[in-house]
């Protein structure tokens, strides 16, 4: 990604206030040797504007650039780039936050370069916001190109490397008066001042880094196991450095900035402003190049986290340490963030010298730590590649858009493939706005699915309101906001979103992911630990997330092993055919006993239990001939004592529809397995043939005419 930042400085060092709109294929963007052309929504090349000197990109462009989720909140005038923090006040004018922080955009010569709206097209200045990411790029007059790459130039810093720091302690020693960074009478307590002193109490002068990606890091420090903390977050200058419990936020999350004379300088996320040093009191102050903003780094020793593999309290974790490696020292987003948090846990509690069992119980805690906004993903992989079509446009004058709130409405009924043959997904996308962007882009996200999470909506509704809140149930997803959201922010809301609605159609026995989460003794998101229900949704944010990339799916696999498994269940009940590889997660989930079960024909005297389609939900039927794969089934074993009937051709089970104990009432075929009304006792008869008796009705399979049905009397099957 930080190769691409380079892009937004390179406009503004490049550009000259010529024509208004730059000519296309003026200038080529090279990074690292591969042509890089911005986009609009509908695919077509976008290009800088140039006003007053100042270059301008899209928003959508701009975020492209960075690799980031570009969000827009109508209520304040903010444009978002990244996460969405932080609780900005409305403005006439156009305001950007990164990551929380507003930035206060100036052009090359330090005058104000405000943001603009032209033909509803929001516009950023590029050379203020790439600057913001301290990125830097060369200029090819020969080939007329923008070469985009990693190295410093003479102007400019560069973030310092994770190998240089990464989990090591290190003074914090002043540029200039060379007076060690420490914590003020070496106080334990959260809300400790720092202050730069020649009289240190203990270790309370000794830091570790711990690095949490794209240049930022973690500082915590030794004596306390507390995070350098910018108090409440504030963003004003002057505002005091203190020590606080870690948690993670951008108020406790620092950019290390290698400088050119070797020294380093520590730029808070948060709010963008610099560590300073005063003649004792350390605070947050705008950048001045400053000996007050220089530090040298004087190495002491490895950091906990680079020992704790090697402890003994880790290895008394059995089968759990593997699992709490990948879930701190993994290659996936929130790991470095987890970790850091551990550091501070295990240095406040003195680790290292501590007995096997007191350490193995800390590492267990660790185990439910959580990062900042763990499962906020910035972009969530196309799983589907399905298309759409609008097949008509109704108005409805009033139209229930919110629990009896009635709205005029445009009904847009879309038609959607599935991702295998035959599969087709129909349901109405409802606006309050005839011309908004959102109907646009929330039907490219959710198409971004496969099948099986999404064939349950029936609707999607889209309505400008003030509550900011995305929510679905089991057919329906209300998009209550202010404004719009672009395309990528609507799929990572969708995730979660989609994730009630599979568990609301797909879950059966509720308490079976309570059980997942208490057999995994990992935590997906502080906000999933509320309940089961986000839990399950917050895992399917994360899952999708990484669907696409093997690799970094192993490693979710291996840290949540029971999730993964009741999770991949669910999309194989869903879909059975689209997930014929999830086959053994959902046996396994069910306790069916797979092992050994052959196909075959389940017959009363010369009538064969069979089914006419694939369809779930389709009844069962009986007939005089067999009918290939559709007249055969597999009768699975449960770890209960009961049995399971699967159709060949279809995948799905025997199931009794609505938990029925109505004598004669008719069975279909279902993405089950697990159910008591799927389940039944087999009675051997003596003579070669049996009964099935379900389990929660008591009553027997039988044959009524040309269906299958339950029984009071039931029939004599062979198998």
């Amino acid at each position: 990604m930080k190769r691409i930042l380079s892009l937004l400085l390179c406009f503004a060092l490049i550009m000259t206030a010529a024509p208004a709109v730059m000519a296309e294929g003026e200038v080529k963007i090279i990074i690292d040797g591969t042509p890089l052309q911005a986009s609009d929504a509908n695919g077509k090349a976008v290009y800088p504007i140039i006003l007053n000197g100042t270059t301008y990109l899209p928003v959508r462009a701009v975020g492209q650039a960075f690799g980031r989720a570009v969000s827009w909140d109508g209520a304040t005038n903010t444009v978002y780039i990244g996460e969405p923090l932080g609780t900005p006040v409305y403005t006439e004018t156009v305001k950007i936050s990164i990551d929380g922080r507003i930035l206060d955009p100036r052009d090359a010569n330090g005058n104000p370069a405000p943001p603009f709206i032209e033909s509803g097209t929001t516009y950023l200045p590029v050379r203020a916001v790439g600057e913001a990411f301290g990125r830097t790029v060369q200029w090819d007059a020969e080939a007329n190109a923008v070469l985009l790459t990693r190295g410093p130039s003479d102007k400019a810093d560069t973030s310092a490397s994770s190998d240089e720091i990464d989990g090591k302690f290190f003074r914090v020693v002043q540029q200039g008066v060379n007076l060690p960074l420490t914590v003020e009478d070496g106080s334990v307590q959260n809300g400790a001042k720092i202050v730069v002193n020649a009289s240190v109490t203990g270790n309370a002068d000794q830091w570790e880094f711990d690095s949490l990606g794209d240049g930022y890091y973690a500082v915590i420090n030794r004596a306390s196991g507390k995070s350098l903390d910018i108090p409440s977050s504030n963003k004003d200058a002057g505002t005091g450095v203190t020590q606080y419990d870690s948690n993670g936020g951008g108020n406790q999350t620092v950019k290390v900035i290698k400088n050119a004379d070797g020294t380093y300088s520590f730029q808070f996320r948060h709010s963008g402003l610099y560590l300073t040093a005063g003649s004792r009191y350390v605070t947050q102050e705008n950048p001045d190049g400053s000996d007050g903003q220089r530090f040298t780094l004087q190495f002491v020793e490895d950091g906990i986290m680079n020992k704790v593999p090697n402890s003994p309290g880790f290895f008394a974790l059995g089968d759990k340490a593997e699992r709490l490696r990948a879930y701190l020292y993994s290659d996936i987003s929130f790991s470095r963030n987890v970790k850091a948090q551990a550091a501070a846990k295990l240095q406040a509690a003195d680790y290292l010298n501590l007995g096997v069992d007191a350490q193995r119980a800390l590492l267990e805690e660790c185990m439910h730590l959580t990062a900042y906004n763990q499962v906020w993903i910035n972009n969530i992989p196309n799983e589907s590649n399905a298309t759409y079509e609008i097949t008509a446009i109704d108005y409805d004058p009033s139209y229930d858009v919110w629990r009896g709130t009635m709205k005029p409405v445009w009904i847009h009924h879309v038609r959607m493939t599935g991702d295998v043959p035959g599969q087709v997904h129909e349901f109405i996308m409802v606006s309050t706005d005839q011309n908004s962007s959102m109907i646009k882009d929330s039907l490219n996200a959710i198409s971004r699915f496969p099948y099986a999470m999404r064939k349950y909506i029936t609707r999607m509704v889209y309505r400008d309101d003030e509550a900011n809140s995305f929510n679905a149930d089991y057919a329906n997803v209300y998009m209550r906001i202010q404004g719009t959201r672009d395309e990528e922010t609507i799929a990572v809301l969708l995730a979660h979103e989609l994730g009630h609605t599979l568990d609301q159609n797909c879950a059966g026995d509720s308490t079976i992911w309570d059980r997942a989460i208490e057999a995994d003794g990992v935590s997906v998101s502080g906000y999933g630990n509320t309940n089961r229900t986000e839990d399950l949704a917050e895992y399917s944010r994360l899952y999708h997330s990484v669907k696409k990339d093997p690799e970094k799916l192993a490693i979710i696999e291996q840290i949540y092993p029971n999730r993964s498994r009741e999770y991949q269940a669910m999309l194989y009940k869903s879909d059975s055919v689209y997930y014929s590889g999830y086959k053994n997660s959902f046996f396994e989930s069910s306790g069916i006993q797979a092992a050994g079960v052959t196909a075959k024909p389940i017959k009363s005297g010369g009538l064969f239990l069979t089914v006419t389609d694939s369809n779930s939900g389709s009844g069962v039927k009986v007939s005089p001939t067999a009918n290939g794969l559709n007249s055969q089934w597999r009768l699975y074993p449960t770890n209960d004592g009961y049995y399971v009937a699967f159709n060949e051709a279809s995948g799905l089970c025997l199931n009794v529809p609505g938990n029925s104990a109505d004598n004669g009432k008719g069975i279909i075929q279902w993405n089950g397995g697990n159910g008591d009304n799927e389940k039944m006792t087999k009675i051997d008869n003596g003579n070669g043939t049996f009964k099935l008796r379900f389990k929660h009705s008591g009553l027997y399979l039988a044959v009524s005419g040309s269906d299958a049905v339950q029984s009071s009397s039931g029939s004599d099957w062979t198998y």
